[in-house]
């Protein structure tokens, strides 16, 4: 299955992956604390952006199978290595669950 990313990703190996993980989600949690939960999950990400100069936002794949073609956007790429989508919801609802476990 052909998937076109619009930028050169970099397979990080499980301690690089951990690394990255750690240092964004820091932020993450230091940006809820101080934003507080009622914005929209776009003014998270900018801010992070603005936190962590090596992160890409939006970052459109496509994924062509036969005659399927659908475009998906990741919420980070982080140094070209990390992927991370993120939620900003009260709580975890059944819509969430599938987008939370991938």
């Amino acid at each position: 299955m052909p998937i076109e990313c619009t930028t050169e990703t970099i397979r990080p190996s499980q301690v690089e992956f951990g690394e990255i993980a750690y240092e964004v989600m820091n932020h993450v949690y230091h940006i809820h604390n101080e934003f507080g939960r009622f914005f929209d999950e776009a003014v998270y990400k900018r801010e992070l952006a603005s936190r962590m100069p090596g992160l890409e936002l939006e970052l459109p794949v496509t994924v062509t199978y036969g005659s399927f073609r659908k475009v998906y956007r990741l919420d980070v790429l982080a140094y070209k290595q990390g992927i991370f989508e993120f939620k900003a919801a009260e709580s975890i609802v059944a819509r969430h669950r599938s987008q939370t476990i991938n």
